[in-house]
């Protein structure tokens, strides 16, 4: 029997139906912000089965692209992702609808999450809402936007200082969202850590895990496992910074001209590098769509722009001794968000 989930992600409705009641419940971690009740009006609708994918569809069919991850298909406008026989992805870009076929629940989980971000992040890219790759937290009322690059120790720095003061709260681990205006929003998703990383004290029941098909395994921690609450609204300041590492265990931090950060912007969030975007559900084919991107990178462009006109920017290098980072990190964001409102005594990491 199907069962399905509604999310409500940013106003775009999407409906989850699936015989595979496992996919569903890590869906639901996922996404277990963005929960919503039945809704009447939906903006995508996501079908997951798991079955053997009707591979006689393809049957003579000549491919338009092939990426390490699948080969794509394309018939009447309808969409076909190939996983190397091991699950078949069908979307129908007028109507919004896809149906997943695997029997590997890995699978199963990683594309329907992925193909959800791809297709609700291209409805929020045109109605003026912008993923930037970085983490986000917000003290005090301003909001944090650290940009870094991928495998810099992002995630790993953001649990650092969540867990440091309960007073931060989450916007993103990986993708805050920048409006029009160049304002902070939250997108909290499910926090995804390596196999090897070091977990951070929770209820342990409640952790779940994927094993990727090009990344290996990785441990995910919903959001009902930390303390913190979810940051909601609009920060009144914005501190941005680009992180980078130094040798040995050097600490740095330093004020930065808004000048110096336009390449990072537009890496991270123009471009998009490292964004949970994947091309062969986020690009269609024709003229139309090819407007489209060109419009949404004018969006993002001029979203960029009035974030950095409304932020104080500074660079930071981070060292290899973990604590200390952790330690300046909160003793600079302390001093520059709760301007002087710490109790009397008060002690770094702790409340």
């Amino acid at each position: 029997m199907k069962t399905e989930i509604f999310l409500d992600i940013y106003n775009n409705i999407t409906k989850v139906l699936s015989d595979s009641k496992e996919t569903l419940v890590r869906l639901s971690k996922d996404f277990l912000s963005f929960r919503t009740k039945e809704q009447n009006n939906i903006d995508f609708l996501i079908t997951v089965k798991k079955s053997s994918p009707p591979y006689h569809l393809l049957e003579s069919q000549r491919s338009i692209t092939q990426s390490q991850v699948a080969i794509t298909y394309e018939i009447k406008g309808i969409r076909y992702n190939d996983y190397f026989g091991k699950a078949l992805c069908i979307y129908d870009y007028e109507k919004n609808e896809g149906v997943i076929y695997s029997e590997d629940i890995n699978l199963l989980h990683e594309i329907s999450y992925l193909l959800i971000l791809s297709r609700v992040g291209k409805k929020m890219d045109l109605n003026g809402y912008h993923k930037v790759h970085a983490f986000g937290l917000n003290l005090n009322n301003t909001s944090i936007i650290g940009m870094m690059p991928m495998k810099g120790g992002k995630s790993t720095l953001f649990l650092d200082l969540l867990y440091s003061d309960k007073r931060f709260e989450i916007i993103s681990d990986d993708t805050p969202i920048i409006d029009s205006w160049g304002r902070v929003r939250s997108f909290p998703l499910r926090i995804g850590l390596e196999s090897n990383a070091e977990i951070p004290v929770g209820d342990e029941n409640l952790i779940y895990s994927l094993d990727r098909s090009q990344y290996g395994l990785k441990k995910l921690l919903p959001l009902n496992y930390f303390p913190n609450k979810i940051f909601q609204g609009c920060g009144k300041d914005i501190i941005l910074l680009n992180c980078k590492r130094s040798y040995g265990s050097h600490f740095s931090i330093s004020k930065a001209s808004k000048v110096s950060m336009i390449v990072p912007l537009v890496k991270n969030m123009v471009i998009g590098v490292g964004l949970p975007m994947v091309l062969e559900y986020f690009l269609e084919s024709g003229p139309k769509d090819l407007l489209k991107r060109v419009g949404i990178i004018l969006r993002r462009t001029m979203a960029a722009l009035f974030l950095l006109m409304r932020a104080r920017t500074y660079h930071v290098y981070l060292g290899n001794d973990r604590k200390l980072n952790r330690l300046e990190m909160n003793a600079f964001f302390k001093k520059y968000c709760c301007k002087g409102a710490l109790p009397k005594n008060y002690i770094l990491g702790h409340d």
